[in-house]
């Protein structure tokens, strides 16, 4: 959970979805996976979320929240900002991707892309 530093659950290690179930939610553009997920995370722990401001810009969502708009969901920011705080979220919700490749010749990039995708090798998992 994104939320400005100076919000009443800023510091702790986790938030209960439940606790959010009072605030604006900030919210990613309805087209990315992130925003039902958000929204069936939210009724299953009993509330619709208050849905105040949704963007497909990060930067728009950090700046809402900076400004005291709301708390916004996502997916482990790669952002490091002082009038920000990352909270940890329970419940949380994963997906899986799967990768298929067939065994015929592989050009020089798809077999880089493919030793990349190797790095985040999950059990039972074939080659």
């Amino acid at each position: 959970v994104c939320l400005n530093r100076e919000h009443t659950l800023a510091n702790r290690r986790k938030i209960e979805l439940a606790d959010l179930k009072d605030e604006n939610f900030i919210m990613l553009a309805k087209n990315s996976l992130l925003y039902e997920t958000v929204i069936n995370l939210c009724q299953k722990a009993g509330f619709e979320p208050k849905i105040s401001f949704v963007s497909d810009r990060m930067s728009s969502i950090f700046q809402m929240v900076k400004s005291n708009q709301g708390v916004a969901i996502l997916m482990h920011p790669q952002t490091k900002n002082s009038e920000l705080s990352f909270v940890s979220l329970e419940p949380t919700s994963t997906n899986t991707l799967l990768f298929i490749r067939n065994k015929e010749n592989h050009s020089k990039i798809e077999n880089d892309f493919w030793n990349y995708l190797k790095q985040f090798e999950m059990p039972n998992r074939n080659n």
